[in-house]
């Protein structure tokens, strides 16, 4: 506040002593002390309320902006509604939710579709062997234990040239 360097203060406190006097003098710096103390607190105290009261203008303007902020919330979400009920999204979602056992449904059955499926596929190949095999029987008088890599290609080089044959 007050710009009082060394030298200022040298020549108040010469001119304290001559005008005051050299018993007096300790008495007096107590009370300007005090004083100045006193000032001091003072003016914390006013700092400290002049802060309190700017915090809670603030405060009102933040709870004001908030109020605001959720009111235009609130309206944002009527207006989402709104276009919900007029699109119809809420009945599709419905649709939706109703077919849910429709597709636990579907699931199951094409889980069976699928089981049935290679239970065939397994029977199929069980009796293409077989009839192979006897179809080889007829042909090369061989059974199928007696089959060796040497018969195999015997027996498709006998299929090629027949297939040759006939074309």
């Amino acid at each position: 506040m007050f710009d009082i360097g060394f030298w200022e203060l040298a020549i108040i406190g010469v001119v304290a002593l001559v005008i005051v006097g050299p018993e007096r003098l300790p008495g007096l710096a107590r009370t300007a002390g005090l004083w100045v103390g006193k000032g001091r607190r003072m003016l914390a105290d006013v700092k400290r309320d002049i802060d309190r009261e700017i915090q809670s203008s603030e405060m009102a303007d933040l709870n004001a902006l908030k109020k605001d902020f959720e009111d235009a919330g609130k309206e944002v979400q009527k207006a989402g509604d709104e276009i919900k009920a007029e699109s119809g999204v809420g009945d599709l979602k419905d649709t939706f939710k109703d077919a849910s056992p429709i597709k636990e449904d579907l699931k199951s059955e094409f889980e069976e579709i699928d089981k049935a499926s290679k239970e065939f596929d397994k029977e199929l190949a069980a009796s293409s062997d077989s009839a192979a095999g006897k179809v080889h029987e007829k042909i090369t008088g061989n059974t199928p234990e007696n089959i060796d890599s040497s018969t195999v290609e015997t027996v498709d080089q006998a299929d090629e040239s027949s297939a040759v044959k006939s074309s």
